[in-house]
């Protein structure tokens, strides 16, 4: 039997363990800045890769597209495909400049999605997949959530929240496999396979 003095003890201990349990689950799931993050995963990709994938739009209207995008060093190629692989447009060049085909036009662009979206009607930020396919950030600073991998679970950068739901192993590298990126003017559901070396 416990005295009084013993069970004030004993509820005093109780009260301390579960704030400090209540803090560490807190601090598990806390936002990280990015100055802050030492494990990011994937830091070591090769400067030539290739992906296929979809990407579903959700913007003014709904729309699905394939692409392949091939990455060399800081220059990229990517073919945008309709219904049944029909050609929409290819961009090619880099994040500072690109040419896009589409509609029997050729237009040298520094504003890529704005250009894409007047020549196709198609919304999507070029300038960001690239970075949110390789689970990486860009130059601005940005928020993130990470899960046991060292990846991002969850990152908020240039007005977006990118939630990477799944991800696979593919040689010694961890990719995105289905990616959700968000504002409040366009949804995107990005879904990636046959990753290339």
């Amino acid at each position: 039997m416990y005295s009084f003095t013993q069970l004030f003890a004993l509820d005093k201990i109780l009260h301390i363990t579960l704030i400090i349990g209540f803090s560490y689950t807190l601090t598990a799931c806390q936002t990280i800045p990015t100055s802050t993050n030492t494990k990011l995963c994937n830091t070591d990709l090769p400067n030539k890769w290739q992906v296929n994938g979809r990407i579903k739009v959700v913007y003014d209207k709904k729309y699905a597209v394939n692409f392949s995008w091939l990455q060399t060093n800081d220059i990229f190629d990517i073919n945008i495909l309709g219904a049944f692989g029909s050609l929409i447009t290819n961009i090619n060049g880099t994040h500072q400049q690109a040419r896009l085909t589409a509609n029997n036009q050729i237009i040298i662009t520094n504003k890529i999605a704005k250009s894409l979206h007047e020549i196709t009607g198609l919304h999507l930020p070029i300038t960001h997949i690239k970075n949110w396919m390789l689970a990486q950030a860009g130059k601005n600073t940005f928020t993130a959530q990470y899960n046991e991998s060292g990846c991002f679970s969850t990152l908020k950068q240039n007005n977006y929240t990118i939630e990477y739901l799944h991800y696979i192993n593919h040689d010694t590298y961890t990719l995105p496999r289905t990616i959700i990126a968000y504002n409040n003017q366009v949804q995107l559901h990005i879904k990636l396979n046959n990753w290339q070396f």
